[in-house]
């Protein structure tokens, strides 16, 4: 499982997948109609983020890796993803096939169980910053 996860890890510190991330959340619904479904959305936007997300997925859900790790780490933009590219999928699935179904699945994991139910169930710390030393 280790070398699953390194790999994942290493995936969404690449420039393209940050890259990818920032052009849903911002330019994606002004520059493209989901009545075309997702199959015309920019490759970028297809292979780094939703093929990408339908991937750990499946992973998730047949067990290879472990829930909390994925949603503990990406909770919160798997859900962003999820909701920003819903109406594409959701559109693609009516004109050809039920695509994307782990990604679906993933991302209702994630909004039944945010990232901080899984940092509160494994009980990860804290640790603040000391208070700043006076002049």
């Amino acid at each position: 499982m280790l070398p699953i996860v390194i790999e994942l890890f290493r995936e969404t510190r690449e420039p393209e997948f940050s890259e990818a991330i920032a052009y849903i959340g911002t330019r994606l619904a002004i520059e493209h109609s989901p009545e075309h479904g997702y199959r015309r959305l920019p490759p970028e936007v297809l292979r780094r983020v939703s093929l990408f997300y339908d991937d750990v997925g499946k992973l998730v859900a047949h067990g290879v890796v472990d829930e909390r790790l994925v949603i503990g780490s990406y909770g919160l933009n798997i859900v962003t993803m999820w909701d920003a590219l819903a109406p594409y999928i959701c559109r693609e699935r009516a004109l050809t096939t039920h695509a994307m179904s782990y990604f679906e699945d993933l991302a209702a994991r994630a909004k039944a169980r945010p990232m901080s139910a899984v940092h509160a169930s494994i009980r990860l710390a804290r640790c603040p910053p000391l208070p700043a030393a006076g002049p």
